[in-house]
């Protein structure tokens, strides 16, 4: 769960760096694993990522920040906010580290650092990218999401991330798409929705290959759904992740 709050208390008597910060489930006294995206103590701006187990749609989830220990070292548990499944997380603010115990860690091809939906993110012009060094396990169920503010398009599209050009997300001419190699051809979820020029938005697309089924959703709504009987071939193609190529768009990934 995100956590984006501004609080003068937390200026007044947080330490600067925020190692003190620390949260609890409702009962005051579980504690709940966290990562700091940003801090800053001047203000009382804090962003942080919460792994809040249960969250309920239809009543109100409490949780507890607690802050004020001067000699407290960080309590911070970053792995413990992303389980196993979660592959690779890149917040991309001022940072291409993975937040992953995995340690996907990116490599920045002329990227630029830029306002973002939360915090900052990475500007991309044209072949700015960034490198994830493998396939992310060449996992055969996958789901690649971002936030991304799509300025225009080109002929040879937009592709926000790809997994070696195996499975991607992305803007295709005029529409949203996600597809994947299936070892001869490319099979794609397409839909009409223009992403260009529409501001920041959560893209996502999923492919589940027990049931073949591949959804493109946009700001939680599905927007495009088709079912093949193909699966991922990670052959032949490229070798490693990259976020960001081919079109002018500044990107976050959550």
């Amino acid at each position: 769960m995100l956590i984006n709050l501004t609080s003068s208390s937390l200026s007044q008597y947080a330490q600067t760096g925020g190692n003190d910060l620390l949260f609890t489930a409702g009962d005051g006294t579980n504690k709940l694993a966290h990562e700091i995206e940003s801090y800053t103590s001047a203000s009382g701006a804090l962003v942080a990522w919460v792994n809040v187990p249960f969250l309920s749609s239809t009543a109100d989830t409490n949780i507890y920040l607690y802050y004020g220990n001067p000699a407290a070292a960080s309590q911070q548990n970053a792995g413990g906010v992303w389980d196993t499944n979660f592959q690779g997380v890149w917040h991309l603010n001022n940072s291409f580290a993975d937040s992953t115990t995995n340690s996907q860690n990116g490599v920045n091809t002329g990227t630029t650092n830029a306002l973002g939906e939360i915090s900052n993110g990475r500007g991309f012009n044209g072949a700015a990218h960034i490198t994830v060094s493998g396939l992310m396990g060449s996992p055969s169920n996958v789901t690649l999401s971002a936030w991304a503010n799509l300025i225009s398009t080109a002929a040879n599209g937009a592709e926000i991330i790809s997994l070696g050009n195996c499975i991607f997300v992305g803007q295709l001419n005029t529409s949203a798409f996600g597809g994947f190699y299936n070892g001869s051809s490319w099979a794609s979820t397409l839909s009409s929705t223009n992403l260009a020029g529409t501001g920041w938005r959560y893209v996502a697309y999923a492919f589940d290959n027990v049931g073949h089924f591949q959804g493109l959703y946009l700001d939680g709504v599905q927007i495009a759904s088709s079912t093949l009987t193909n699966s991922i071939s990670y052959a032949g193609q490229g070798t490693n992740t990259i976020i960001g190529a081919q079109q002018f768009f500044r990107l976050q990934s959550n």
